[in-house]
């Protein structure tokens, strides 16, 4: 009889990951970059991401958060995520074009999250997942 090997694909879990971002290319792209070894779920609001949240039922390794968005900004997301769901603030990376107030900087400074520059360069956003897929 010969050894069984397990296979990588069954035997680890996929990390799961949630993009908010008003832009749903940046969903879509991230869905394409990942789609090997993460399960990718994008939403366009962050109200949106925070109704999904909200009742519990839904955990993420990581959640990508764009800084500047029209209805909540990335600091007033991770307030509200931080009231709602605070088991999952330590997930949060805020996504950026990079141009930002100086009121943005220090709050990216003093927030303790992780920021990603637009556009992604594909070996740190993989990174990312895989750092945070194995911290569960």
């Amino acid at each position: 009889m010969s050894p069984v090997t397990p296979r990588l694909a069954t035997a680890a879990k996929l990390a799961r990951v949630l993009v908010v971002d008003d832009e749903p290319l940046v969903g879509r792209a991230v869905r394409r970059v990942l789609a090997d070894r993460s399960e990718v779920m994008s939403v366009t609001s962050a109200r949106e991401a925070l109704a999904l949240l909200a009742d519990g039922g839904q955990a993420f390794d990581v959640i990508f958060c764009d800084l500047m968005m029209p209805d909540m900004t990335g600091p007033e997301f991770r307030t509200a995520l931080a009231t709602t769901r605070p088991d999952l603030v330590r997930n949060l990376v805020f996504i950026t074009g990079g141009a930002f107030t100086p009121e943005m900087e220090q709050f990216l400074a003093q927030s303790g999250c992780k920021q990603l520059l637009k556009p992604f360069d594909v070996a740190v956003l993989r990174s990312v997942v895989e750092e945070a897929a194995r911290g569960r």
